[in-house]
């Protein structure tokens, strides 16, 4: 075995041997360690191993099916079971593929070590040659000894439907050590299952706009003991030099969020959640400013749009209409209306008529719905709208992947 697989795999046996499993920010796995003593696999290999997976062993840890797919670099796992995913690094080493890496419980923040191997005789020689198996099985074990067999039996549902993760990857995030509209909580919102974000956008007393949830700064946001009370109260600069978000990170601007959108992920969608009627000029600057960057870099696919919460940002974005992208939580007659409307998005509370999403989608206008974090909500909307605004992305990837 290659020298730095051994030592990564016997960081892992040693991790076993603690009777306390970790949470969230204690639950680290240097992912690069993993990644240098093996090969990465080419991206047939890697499309090849996508797909729904029957769940052998572990059931207790995984319920009975699991979507497994590529994320980049890293191997990622969806569950219906509890809202667990998995998320691991590795390749092929030798005529085998090890994989290394952690399962959490996304509501608890409570998880477990894992790895994965690939044998050559299920599956691991042909996806190395980037051939078609006949069959695919990875056997794992957890870092508390737990086995789990996973067999590939179809491949995974992949019609479009957003999965947008609500305040750039979770509000739960905080379980993960990451902070809410974060940037590098948006960096890690694909690997949940996202398709997109939905982030919220503050202005500062010097009109910057920044991406923050709340109207006031306080200890459950952020570090920093002169940064409390109203967003509005403080100009940029004094919100740089005196605060952090609660894990630390800075408190992105606008822009900042989303360059890192283009340059870091592979999102297709940004949903602007805009409240303060008086930001929308700068907004629509900023988004059309950022979509001319993305076309530069080659990403004309991603969608920014200006969210319409209530009719005084709507009176607002009315003098844009024909030059902003938008989204319109309001009837579905104003948003047939707005030629740049993209997107409706009713709140799941509200009476989302079949005639309405007909209507619309006529238009070539798409419907979605927030906050829908039940799973039974997400499985009734899957069959009527095109996107679900939820907490838990990769409950929604799961649900929909496996759909037959």
């Amino acid at each position: 075995m290659n020298h730095r697989l051994a030592i990564a795999l016997t960081c892992f046996c040693v991790g076993s041997c603690n009777p306390s499993l970790p949470t969230s920010p204690d639950l680290y796995v240097d992912f690069e360690i993993i990644d240098a003593p093996t090969s990465p696999l080419s991206n047939d290999g890697k499309a090849f191993m996508n797909g729904v997976y029957q769940v052998v062993q572990g059931k207790g840890e995984l319920g009975n099916l699991v979507i497994g797919r590529w994320v980049g670099n890293r191997w990622c796992l969806y569950t219906e079971h509890d809202v667990v995913f998995s998320i691991c690094a590795g390749g092929s080493s030798g005529d085998s593929i090890k994989l290394i890496g952690y399962t959490r419980v996304v509501r608890s923040g409570a998880g477990k070590r894992v790895q994965y191997t690939v044998s050559r005789d299920d599956g691991a020689q042909e996806l190395i040659s980037a051939v078609t198996p006949p069959a695919l099985r990875l056997q794992g074990i957890t870092d508390d000894g737990e086995k789990i067999e996973l067999r590939r039996i179809r491949d995974a549902n992949t019609s479009r439907f957003e999965r947008l993760a609500h305040r750039g990857g979770s509000r739960n995030s905080e379980r993960l050590g990451i902070s809410e509209n974060s940037i590098a909580m948006v960096r890690y919102a694909s690997l949940m299952g996202a398709t997109g974000v939905e982030v919220d956008v503050k202005r500062t007393r010097d009109n910057q706009l920044i991406v923050f949830h709340d109207d006031s700064f306080s200890p459950r946001t952020v570090q920093g003991v002169y940064l409390l009370g109203k967003v509005g109260d403080f100009d940029l600069e004094q919100i740089t030099a005196l605060g952090r978000l609660v894990n630390g990170e800075k408190i992105p601007t606008l822009s900042e969020m989303l360059t890192a959108v283009i340059d870091d992920t592979d999102l297709s969608l940004v949903w602007l959640d805009v409240k303060d009627a008086a930001a929308v000029a700068q907004v629509v600057q900023i988004q059309n400013e950022r979509l001319a960057y993305a076309a530069a870099k080659g990403r004309d696919s991603l969608s920014i749009l200006l969210g319409i919460p209530a009719q005084n940002v709507l009176d607002a974005y009315m003098p844009f209409k024909d030059v902003s992208d938008a989204l319109c939580e309001l009837e579905a007659s104003t948003v047939s209306q707005l030629p740049r409307c993209r997107v409706w998005a009713p709140t799941w509370t509200r009476d989302i008529s079949v005639s309405d999403i007909a209507m619309l989608h006529a238009q070539g206008k798409r419907v979605f719905t927030w906050t829908v974090d039940i799973r039974e909500g997400m499985l009734d909307y899957l069959s009527k709208v095109d996107g679900i605004l939820t907490n838990y992305p990769s409950l929604v990837t799961a649900l929909h992947g496996s759909k037959e």
